[in-house]
Formats: structure tokens, sequence, C-alpha cells
């Protein structure tokens, strides 16, 4: 069989650091209060469902059919459910009365690839994340000397000015503004104030290095940098003066003006500072929103670029506002209520994500610098501090902290009622840590999508409990399926992850294809109609998905393939293990080796015992066939800059003694010395 074997099903949940008793996938670990689904913004998306289609769908698995069989019905349901004008236009009336006519001009398209909805309509995002004018703080941002807040009427001044500065250079309605900025208020700002004018946003972290920038921007030929002079990070301050000439030499040519966190700009032309380009106008004006095509360019958001140059992929101010509004009020009910963090960066989809809870008129809450300086209690104290009832973090935080054995303080979590989980496949152990640590009343909910539709694929709801090592269900109007290599679909087996319905967030077009054969390339063409995704799933029969990592990282040992996450669950629960990675040296004509690094503290006269269990834990919990070749210990595991571990070019190194990794996209490049070393000393 050419799929994934599933045979990790177990681990030990922690109890005050220590392992005890043994938890399955899928076991309950904590159950939702009926009354609070009850209450949600689902159950009233039911009820308006019902009555306005003349339905009597009951729970969510009722919906969710209805929604993948009936695409033009649901998303005009989620439009109109949102929006008054929609909801009381004579086109939603003809979409209940069913009239083709209508029904055509919500989807149209003669394949998944070329598919856009409500092409015939206009829309602008900003109207979506600006609808609340109020006194009501809009923005919490912290850095690592401080906190700042802005109220929804100051945000709406600031995006006026921003605009007002950027009009003022020439900027218009398509142009290409980038930002290499941190996360913060002047952040966000600019990109509401570009969206409002029908500018095109992209974005980069502070943290990446002049090429990484320069790999990304120049496809674009931006009109206008916005560029911060330096961050905080551990306590440290980095100043990107450097670079920032750098990059501004590299996109010289098309560039027409800049705002740059210089304390001066004589010697750049066409420039201006930070303090003038952010401060507020003499009187208040209302900000620019431009009547826009439903499916105008919105931002550009990039592939990781760590075996090559990324990818700019782009999405439509329609489609975010789609699949953003349905995620976060129907699937996180989110509301005016909440006060709204993922931790992220400028240069991750989830701050995209973020950003969009200012049109459910929630707080959203900045965190920038690093999220576990001084310890990891900071990200505790500011949610202790706002009142964050929904707090979203990433896999590899929640197993840092695990494996740090931190207590999260009781008396700062009391807000909280969900925790978001993604970037990597959570563990069962890290499941068990996180319900542990919050108590059985916490909803977490892990999720997995990608940054090709700035939104997840699998995630959960209001009327889901929490379960092992699950995420618990496909998103409404997304059908997931588990494919076989014939193209099957199969449950209770791993397979290739497929979308076999269109999104209104999928890519409009990647910059630089102008016949689309690059988009239909690298998701269309493996499965005819589908969007192939490039993870292992199992779809089980109880509705429930694991996820087992990237499809082209998978361990292939005599036929039988195996997700990396099966390794990362077992492995990384040992004790002596604090990080590892595992590759397949295996071509399609012969077997290779599996090799395995591992980070730990353990002394050097130990750690031949410890590969010894290792291999003793893997063959008794795996197969005997996944017992690793070699195993060697390293410093560290390598990792991008959001922090997923990099193993496709680690395992060409082993494969073909080629690395090829732009190391600006990484957050440890000077590992990869280590890693060089070990395949010279193999190859000698």
């Amino acid at each position: 069989m050419w799929y994934v074997e599933s045979v990790v099903a177990s681990t030990f949940c922690l109890d005050e650091g220590r392992l005890s008793k043994l938890v399955n996938e899928g076991d309950l670990l904590a159950k939702r209060d009926p009354e609070v689904a009850a209450r949600s913004q689902l159950a009233g998306f039911i009820n308006f469902v019902n009555d306005r289609f003349h339905l009597s769908l009951e729970g969510y698995n009722d919906l969710h059919r209805w929604s993948c069989s009936n695409l033009e019905n649901f998303w005009s349901a989620v439009y109109a459910f949102d929006s008054a004008k929609f909801r009381e236009s004579s086109l939603f009336d003809a979409i209940t009365r069913g009239e083709s006519s209508a029904l055509e001009s919500v989807l149209k398209g003669d394949h998944i690839s070329r598919m856009r909805f409500f092409d015939d309509t206009t829309f602008n995002y900003l109207d979506f994340a600006l609808r609340d004018r109020s006194d009501r703080i809009a923005i919490a941002a912290y850095d690592e000397s401080g906190r700042r807040e802005l109220s929804f009427a100051d945000l709406v001044q600031l995006v006026a000015s921003i605009q007002d500065r950027l009009m003022s250079f020439g900027v218009k309605s398509g142009d290409h503004v980038v930002a290499y900025i941190s996360n913060s208020i002047e952040a966000v700002a600019s990109f509401l104030a570009c969206a409002g004018m029908g500018a095109v946003w992209s974005s980069c972290s502070l943290d990446f290095g002049v090429k990484a920038v320069l790999d990304r921007f120049r496809q674009l030929r931006p009109t206008f940098l916005i560029a911060q002079g330096g961050y905080g990070y551990n306590g440290k301050y980095y100043d990107r003066t450097t670079e920032i000439e750098e990059i501004l030499g590299g996109l010289g040519e098309t560039l027409i003006g800049a705002a740059l966190g210089f304390e001066s700009v004589e010697s750049y032309p066409n420039a201006i500072t930070f303090t003038e380009f952010f401060a507020s106008l003499p009187s208040k004006i209302d900000p620019i929103i431009e009547e826009l095509p439903f499916n105008h360019p919105l931002w550009v958001l990039y592939s990781s670029g760590t075996t090559g140059m990324p990818k700019g992929i782009v999405h439509s101010h329609g489609g975010i506002y789609l699949e953003h509004l349905k995620s976060l009020a129907l699937h996180l009910d989110i509301s005016s209520k909440d006060v709204y963090f993922w931790f992220s960066t400028t240069g991750w989809m989830m701050w995209n994500f973020l950003v969009s809870g200012l049109g459910l008129s929630a707080r959203i809450v900045l965190v920038d610098g690093s999220p576990s300086y001084p310890d990891f209690g900071r990200l505790f104290e500011i949610a202790d501090r706002e009142g964050i009832t929904v707090f979203g973090t990433s896999a590899p935080f929640i197993t840092a902290m695990m494996k740090a054995d931190f207590k999260i303080p009781k008396n700062k979590i009391s807000t909280i009622r969900t925790v978001g989980s993604t970037g990597a496949p959570l563990s069962i152990a890290g499941f068990s840590y996180i319900v542990d640590q919050f108590g059985g009343n916490i909803d977490l909910a892990s999720a997995s999508g990608g940054t090709d539709v700035c939104s997840a694929f699998l995630t959960s709801s209001p009327f889901h409990d929490t379960r092992a090592g699950l995420l618990n269900a496909a998103g409404l109007g997304i059908e997931v399926e588990s494919l076989n290599l014939e193209g099957e679909r199969i449950f209770d087996e791993v397979g290739e992850l497929v979308i076999a319905t269109p999104m209104p967030s999928m890519p409009i077009y990647f910059v630089g294809d102008s016949d689309g054969s690059k988009l239909r390339d690298a998701y269309f063409n493996f499965f005819e109609g589908k969007w192939r995704h490039g993870d292992f799933v199992k779809e089980r029969s109880d509705g429930g998905f694991v996820i087992f990592g990237r499809s082209d990282s998978t361990l292939n040992r005599g036929g039988v393939r195996m997700g990396t996450s099966d390794f990362y669950n077992l492995i990384e629960g040992i004790d002596g293990v604090e990080d590892a990675l595992i590759i397949d040296t295996s071509m399609v004509e012969r077997e290779g080796e599996l090799i395995l690094f591992v980070v730990t503290s353990v002394e050097e006269e130990s750690r031949q015992k410890l590969a010894e269990k290792i291999k003793g834990e893997v063959r008794a919990n795996l197969s005997p066939r996944h017992v690793p070749d070699e195993i060697f210990f390293v410093g560290e595991v390598p990792r991008t800059l959001n922090g997923k571990k990099i193993e496709v070019p680690i395992r060409r190194l082993f494969t073909d003694g080629k690395l090829v990794v732009s190391t600006d996209s990484m957050a440890n490049p000077t590992v990869l010395e280590e890693f060089r070393s070990i395949y010279e000393s193999k190859n000698k």
C-alpha cells in the first residue's frame, strides 16, 4: 500500500509533570456545555438557514452536509447572516427562492481552480473591518517595552491619515504597498488603509533577512515601502537600518515613496519618517472606501520559500471576508463580547486571521517580541490584563511549555474559553497538557489549513467536544476527503488531504502566473477537479480528523509510509528528548535510511542509552521497520521563522548532498552547518 500507516494512537497525559494515565486518540478530554452551544452564533445561523430556506437542519453534521451540497445557498446565507444590506437585497431573496440566474451569480467558473464567488458584485474589506466606530478599545498592542491601545474611533482616523499620506505620494488602487514591520497598531492601520484604497498589501516581519524580504517583495514591483527601524526580542534591541538600506536598494526602481522608521530621512529621496507618516490629521475625515469588485486583490501572502523562490499567493477582498466571517463568527464564536488574541508576526497568515476580528467588533490583542520573555508566563499575564477569551497559539509553543513542565497560572486564565492551536500537528500529549492546565471546560480548537487559503480546512465549533489528538470537523462549506493514490475516498486510514469544493479564499492567482498554470500545478493537477493540499490526513468514521504532516516529507519503509508526526508524538514524549527531526532518504528506485536527529540535555555518556530507549519505543509502538537506522544528537532542529520544522531540505541534503534552503526564511540558520557536517562525516 502507498498510504501512511497510522499506528500511533495513544500517549500519556501529564499530571503535575509526570506520566500518568493512558490517553488514546479520540478520547473525550473536555465536554461542551450544551447551553453555551445553544447560545452560539452557529446555533443562530442554523435557525437563520432553516427559516430562509425552509429547512429543518439539526446540529453541525446536518449543516455541514447542506453547506457542501448547496454552496451557492450556504455562502449567500453566510453573507446575509452578517450583512443587513445583502440580507434585504433582491439578489438574496431570489437565491432563497432558488432562481437559477441568482444562483449562477453567486458562483461562476468551469473548473475549481477558476471559480469565483459573487463576481458581479462589489465589496471592500474595510467596510467589514471598520464597521465599529465607537470609543471601545479596538486594539491592545504589546511589545517588550510596554502596552498601547487604540479605540475603534481613533483607528478610523489613523487609517484616514495614512491614506492621506499614501495618496500624497501617488499611491492608487491596484498598487502594491509592502511593509517590513512588527506586529503593531501601525501595521494593522497601514493594511486597512491600503484595503480601503484598493491598494494591495504585503508584509514581512522584522526577523526576515534581506534576501527573504527581496525574494518576496521584488515579485510585486511595489510602489511604496513602509519599513520599521528596529525591534525588541528577548530583551535585546535589533537595529534594522542596514537591512532597510539594502531593501530600498533592491526595490528602488519601482518605489515612488517610503515611510522609514528613522530619526531623519534627509538622505533618502521621496521618503517620510514614521513620525510624519503616522501623525494625526488636523481635522477628522472619513477614510476612503473604494467600491471594488468582490474579487479585487486584497493582499499577497507567501509560501515558506525554504526550498526555492516563495510563491506570491493573492487573496480577494470578498473571498477573505466570507471565509474569515465564517471561521471567526461561526466556528470560533467571536463577537463584540470577545477579546481575541493569536500570537503571530506580520509574516504569518495568522496575523491576517487575527486582524479580521475587528470586523466582528472584538478587541484584538497584538503581542510582539518573544512569547516566552522573560518566561512562559508573559502571554498569560497579558491574557489576564486584557480579559482574553480566545487565546491562539502554535503547537510548537504548547509543546515547549509542556517540555519545560510549565504550570500555567490558574489565576491568569479565568477568562479564556477557547485555546486555538495551529502551525503544526498538536500531539495527543499536547492536548492532554492543555486540558490538564486549563480544566475540563476548555475548548481546544486545533486547526489545520494553510497560507494558501488563509484559513483552516479542519477546525472545531461550539458544538464539538475536545477529543485527544483530533481536529473535530471539516469547516463549513469545505468537503475534506482523505484519498488513496487511485483517488478513492478512505476512512480510518491515512491518505492525501483533498478539498473537493471551491472556497472563497482560495487564491485568485499567483504573482507572475499570467496563465494560471503554476496555480493549477500547485494544487489541482494531482486529483482531477480537486485541491490536493500536500498533507497526510486520516478521516475517521466518527467524523474527526488526524493530521500527519506534509506528504512530501513522509517516511517510506518497505512500501509503508508513515507521517512524521507519528514519530514526534512518540519520540518527543520520551524523557530526555527535547526536540527531534526525522527524515527518510528513500528514493523511488531504492529504500534508503531512516535518520533521526535528537536535541537533548542528557549527558554525553548517557546518550547511547537514550538512543536505545528510542529504538525500543519505536519498535514497540510504531513498527520494527520504522526503527531509525541512525540517531544523531544535535544542538537544535532547523525551523522556519514561523517555528515549523524544516524537513524537506534536510532530507535532500542526506539524499543527494545538496542543501537547498533559503536561510533568510529560517529562525536559526546557523544550525545547518551541524547537519552539513554530519552528512559529510557520514559520506567520507
